[in-house]
């Protein structure tokens, strides 16, 4: 487990108190899990209704691709992002051929994630790419990066086997996320102390799909600002996300994360993104 002590200095990918958001993200995990959720696509039937983290995890759909057949089309970009941060870790460079590859795996999975029309998108250059990858890995916004719903997916996935990695902080994310805290307040008062600075912290992600155009208008009437574009945003969500994962692997009375084949494992950050992810719809 992370070292949840407040100091003044605080470890890298860090972006608000630990101590404060260990706290939140108990309160958090709970509001999840004594609360139900059940999918309304805009075709088609509404899928059965999840009341438990597993449940929920379950109940994940991406392009009608459930939450096993993604984190398999997902695994050898993963593979080929997760080295090239290897290298960068080390201090050295890439050759010519691993740039080509490396560029490659972003452009599949800025395509996987829908988000290939954007500026810088198609082709992405490689400089672009190794700043992003740098950002998500040191977790200092100080080389010059993008950040945008393609971006974050980059952030995510290069940096999913770091100590500190990275959550997709998309429209569905960030309403999830922000839509919880709203009622985590509310729940508990230990939690409701911490608003002013979660609200300075975190952002908004704008997104027009499902219900999300009245959630966020109700966000905003709350007194949550934009967050879009915004590295302070991703590192301060992420940073809550992983929290999350830590206390439902310490929590046990929660449940383990199911993998394929009906077995389970620990929870992950891209596991608890992924309830957020259709939380948020």
């Amino acid at each position: 487990m992370q070292d949840n002590k407040a100091s003044n200095s605080r470890p890298s990918g860090y972006s608000i108190d630990p101590t404060a958001s260990r706290v939140l993200a108990e309160a958090l995990v709970k509001h999840f899990a004594t609360t139900s959720f059940t999918y309304k696509p805009k075709r088609g039937a509404a899928g059965p209704e999840a009341s438990s983290w597993a449940d929920r995890f379950l109940a994940y759909q991406w392009r009608k691709a459930g939450p096993f057949s993604t984190l398999k089309a997902l695994l050898p970009i993963e593979d080929i992002l997760c080295a090239a941060v290897d290298v960068l870790e080390n201090g050295t460079s890439w050759a010519p051929n691993e740039s080509v590859q490396i560029a490659g795996a972003v452009e599949k999975l800025f395509e996987w994630g829908g988000v290939s029309r954007g500026k810088g998108h198609r082709n992405p250059d490689i400089d672009v790419i190794r700043a992003v990858m740098l950002t998500a890995m040191t977790g200092e916004n100080k080389f010059g990066a993008p950040l945008d719903s393609a971006w974050t997916k980059l952030a995510a996935v290069c940096s999913s086997r770091l100590a500190n990695p990275h959550v997709i902080f998309d429209s569905r994310v960030s309403i999830s996320l922000l839509r919880a805290i709203e009622r985590a307040t509310l729940d508990h008062g230990h939690v409701q102390q911490l608003a002013p600075g979660l609200k300075s912290a975190l952002g908004l992600v704008p997104g027009r799909g499902g219900s999300r155009p009245q959630h966020i208008s109700d966000l905003r009437s709350r007194g949550w600002k934009w967050g879009y574009g915004k590295w302070s945003c991703q590192f301060a969500a992420s940073q809550i996300v992983r929290e999350m994962a830590a206390v439902l692997n310490y929590k046990r009375e929660f449940g383990p994360m199911p993998v394929r084949d009906g077995g389970s494992s620990s929870w992950t950050v891209r596991g608890v993104e992924m309830v957020l992810f259709m939380d948020g719809y």
